[in-house]
């Protein structure tokens, strides 16, 4: 989805300033991201007094307000994150899927939820914290390969570590600090920060007929598309606070993003949905779902835009 040039996507509208990746090996210690912040930071010290083991580490550091780690030990892998749940949501997008379990956690809201197959094993811990600003905390653990391995590790250990140290570091910031402009605010040429270099590819039904197209729906039911080299990239949907007759998000290699009124569905298919977390590429365009409702993408040619249900940013 992101060349190199294009791979920044945030978690949603209000990212803050100082996106940093990492790739390290083994042991990991938070002194070797010469970038990451109070975030990654207490993320990466919960996990080591934890003892999650890992042959790499992947760091996405977007500072206060949302960061994450990943641990891959061959077939096996550790993520811990931290949100704001004004980003990530509380309760969690999954919390009335099969199998989820509500629960509390030192007196906060929880869910657990273990899905299984016969290759791979995934469990995953969610709670959320704090009044001002609320945060959503998860450790998910998998296992790729469940015959030889067993099933995924118990992530409550590693929670129970990063619940201590959050009680002395968090909050970070103040609620609101460092929120990039709005469209109307962004300085020309200058793209809001972000990273999902660590989103995985997406897996289902995302094409159709249509040569060089690929297409996908958020969690939340607005329909999006996007073409090969640059673009047009868009979705038949627009934020709450929209001017009047619009239609459709649009943006293409060559302009920056704009709201335009469309008498027919560009961007709409009968295709999967794309999960939060997740992104798809096509050559010069990519696009990941951040949060429930929200959804950024971005053509060869540095321009974007970042829609949510309350709000745009265009560059």
């Amino acid at each position: 989805m992101f060349t190199q040039a294009v791979r920044r996507a945030a978690i949603l509208a209000a990212i803050a300033v100082g996106a940093s990746m990492a790739v390290v090996g083994s042991p990991i210690e938070a002194a070797a991201f010469d970038d990451a912040g109070e975030c990654a930071t207490l993320l990466l010290d919960a996990a080591n007094q934890a003892g999650v083991s890992g042959s790499s580490t992947i760091v996405s550091d977007q500072g206060y307000e949302s960061c994450s780690v990943r641990f891959d030990d061959g077939l096996k892998r550790t993520v811990l994150k931290a949100a704001m749940a004004s980003l990530a949501g509380c309760p969690p997008w999954w919390a009335n899927q099969e199998g989820v379990v509500a629960t509390t956690f030192h007196g906060d809201d929880a869910w657990t939820r273990g899905p299984a197959g016969d290759k791979w094993s995934e469990r995953s811990f969610v709670w959320c914290s704090f009044d001002d600003p609320e945060y959503q905390f998860s450790v998910e653990t998998t296992v790729f390969d469940a015959a030889t391995y067993g099933g995924a590790a118990d992530p409550l250990p590693v929670a129970e570590q990063l619940w201590s140290l959050a009680q002395d570091r968090l909050p970070f910031g103040p609620a609101g600090a460092d929120v990039p402009p709005t469209d109307s605010e962004m300085p020309p040429g200058s793209t809001p920060p972000g990273d999902t270099d660590s989103y995985p590819i997406a897996e289902g039904d995302y094409t159709t007929d249509r040569y060089g197209w690929m297409y996908f729906t958020t969690p939340d039911g607005k329909s999006c598309g996007m073409a090969a080299n640059g673009g047009p990239v868009g979705c038949d949907a627009v934020a709450a606070d929209a001017p009047p007759d619009v239609n459709q998000t649009y943006v293409a290699i060559w302009a920056p993003a704009e709201y335009r009124y469309s008498d027919t569905a560009t961007f709409t298919a009968d295709v999967d949905v794309l999960p939060v977390g997740q992104q798809l590429q096509i050559i010069g365009s990519s696009c990941a779902v951040t949060a429930f409702d929200t959804v950024r993408c971005e053509t060869g040619g540095e321009h974007g835009f970042i829609l949510s249900a309350d709000s745009s940013v265009f560059w």
